[in-house]
């Protein structure tokens, strides 16, 4: 788990480097395009392609942390061993769903790449974006993975 926290703690620094690196772009170009009128040639595909990376990169360790919306209102009243009972299949629930979607990130990436998909302003390959998600999810699986498996000996012990 270490280990685990580790990695994701380096992922959600490139993120929130990549986050300070598209804000001063996007403040750069409000600037040039208000008092020059020439604005940054781009910004919004760099923006669009850093918000793979800050999303997909801050996946596991928010979810380590237990920063993910959750609503309880109901489960605080209930027993702790059905809480997490009901947290157990919620995250199972939620690493096939996210299982799937790497899976066809994949596919969709090795597709972009084959035929040489590009940004159409800049000319940026599409397809690294694809695999940067993957890469992001495919962490973030493994962290839901951990939590379930300690979600469900907390409601075995119990």
């Amino acid at each position: 788990m270490k280990l685990l926290n580790f990695i994701s703690k380096i992922f959600q620094i490139a993120a929130s480097t990549i986050l300070a690196l598209m804000m001063m772009i996007t403040v750069s170009d409000v600037i040039m395009r208000y008092f020059f009128n020439k604005p940054i040639l781009g910004t919004t595909e760099l923006t669009e392609n850093m918000m793979v990376i800050i999303v997909f990169f801050a996946l596991a360790w928010c979810a380590l942390k237990g920063d993910h919306l959750k609503v309880d209102i109901l489960m605080t009243h209930t027993p702790k061993r059905f809480q997490s009972l009901i947290d157990s299949i919620t995250h199972l629930i939620g690493l096939i769903i996210s299982i799937l979607m790497i899976w066809r990130t994949i596919i969709e990436g090795a597709a972009l790449k084959e035929l040489n998909i590009t940004s159409s302003l800049l000319h940026v390959p599409v397809y690294p974006f694809y695999y940067i998600a993957a890469a992001g999810g495919i962490l973030f699986c493994i962290s839901i993975a951990a939590i379930l498996i300690n979600t469900i000996n907390t409601a075995v012990k119990r």
